[in-house]
C-alpha cells in the first residue's frame, strides 16, 4: 500500500510503571505519541537467510552444550575409578589416545566406559560437521563486515562472531555498551543500603 512503516520492538516501547489498563484504542494512540515524539526505536527485520544461520547458529550452541555433558559424564565416571590424566591439556590428541589406551578387568565398567567415550566421540564428529557446514557463512556478504570487526575483539574467534552477528542482527538499535548489555542479561545492579554494598550482573 506504499505506507511508510517501522518496525519496533514491544521491550523497546516506553512504558509508565502504573498504567495497567491495555487496548487497542489506547495503545495506538499511545504509540502515536511516542512516534511523534521520536521516543520510538525501530529495528531492522531480518532477512530470511539471516534467520536461518541464527537458527544453525544455536544449533551448534547446543551440540558445544551437549559435548561438554558428555565429557563431564566421561571425567567423573574415570574419577571415580582413579583414571586421573595428568599429561597435559585434556580433550588433545595426547588426551584422546590416553582414553583408548584405558582398559577396566570388570566388563560392566568396560561397557560403561566404552559408552561414555563413543558418546564423546559422537558429539565431537556432530560437532566439526556443523562447524564446517557454518564456516562458508564466515564470508557472506550479510555476516563477513560484521565478523570482521568482531574478531578484532580479544577471545571472540569466527564462528563465535557469527552467532553474535545472527542474533544481533542490526547493531544500530543499541546506542551504547550498555544498552548491549542489557540485551545480553549483563545490566550492572547494585543493591546497597547504609553501609553494606551489593554489586552484581
Amino acid at each position: 500500500m506504499k505506507v511508510r512503516c517501522d518496525v519496533v520492538a514491544p521491550s523497546l516501547i516506553p512504558k509508565k510503571s502504573g498504567d495497567k489498563v491495555k487496548t487497542d484504542k489506547r495503545d495506538a494512540k499511545r504509540l502515536a505519541r511516542l512516534h511523534r515524539a521520536g521516543e520510538l526505536t525501530p529495528i531492522r527485520v531480518p532477512a530470511l537467510e539471516e534467520e536461518a544461520v541464527r537458527d544453525a547458529s544455536r544449533a551448534r550452541a547446543d551440540m558445544v552444550d551437549d559435548l561438554a555433558r558428555a565429557r563431564k559424564r566421561l571425567q567423573a565416571f574415570l574419577l571415580r575409578h582413579a583414571e586421573v590424566y595428568r599429561d597435559g591439556t585434556a580433550w588433545t590428541f595426547k588426551h584422546h589416545a590416553w582414553l583408548r589406551a584405558r582398559h577396566f578387568e570388570d566388563r560392566a565398567l568396560g561397557l560403561t566406559f566404552g559408552r561414555y567415550l563413543a558418546v564423546v566421540e559422537a558429539r565431537e564428529a556432530e560437532l566439526d560437521a556443523m562447524e564446517a557446514e557454518l564456516r562458508p557463512y564466515l564470508e557472506h556478504p550479510l555476516f563477513s563486515d560484521q565478523i570482521a570487526r568482531l574478531c578484532a575483539y580479544r577471545g571472540i574467534a569466527a564462528l563465535g562472531a557469527l552467532t553474535l552477528s545472527s542474533e544481533v542482527c542490526d547493531w544500530r538499535r543499541f546506542p551504547g555498551a550498555g544498552a548491549f548489555m542489557a540485551f545480553c542479561g549483563l545490566t550492572v545492579s547494585e543493591y546497597s543500603s547504609g553501609a553494606s554494598v551489593s554489586r552484581g550482573i
